[in-house]
């Protein structure tokens, strides 16, 4: 049976610039392995509010702290299970600019790489791929 689930997303703005992140996922239907880009974030944890999530989502991913700004806003997607996963989106801050991959304890993540790109410019890395994600950026960042 399909489910809807929850998840925070952090669109952390420094410099007129988004922390980006890519993902290394394994494509269940190929077998393969296929990288798309994505903002840091993840499921909803019981019993945490959605910026307390948002927060340990953050640390762990690309180890920053953050200062939540304001909720953007939501959005949906499909996971590759088939499940919609409801996104509540925030502006965020980050404390430092010290990033690091590798650290997270999440191996299924595969975080494989990250950058600080102008919402243009990440807009335009995106290409066909994450549709929802796109019309985010889009309605909020252009």
């Amino acid at each position: 049976m399909k489910e809807v689930k929850c998840a925070t997303k952090a669109f952390i703005m420094d410099d007129e610039k988004l922390l980006v992140i890519k993902q290394g996922l394994k494509n269940i239907n190929k077998g393969i392995c296929e990288e798309i880009w994505d903002m840091p974030g993840g499921r909803m944890e019981f019993g945490l509010t959605p910026e307390e999530n948002l927060k340990k989502e953050v640390k762990e991913e690309v180890c920053l702290d953050i200062e939540i700004k304001k909720l953007l806003g939501t959005s949906q997607f499909l996971n590759r299970k088939g499940d919609q996963v409801v996104c509540m989106n925030y502006l965020c801050e980050p404390k430092s600019k010290n990033v690091d991959i590798t650290k997270n304890p999440a191996d299924e993540e595969n975080i494989v790489k990250f950058e600080w790109l102008t919402p243009k410019d990440f807009f335009a890395q995106l290409g066909d791929e994450q549709p929802g994600l796109k019309d985010f950026v889009k309605k909020h960042f252009l």
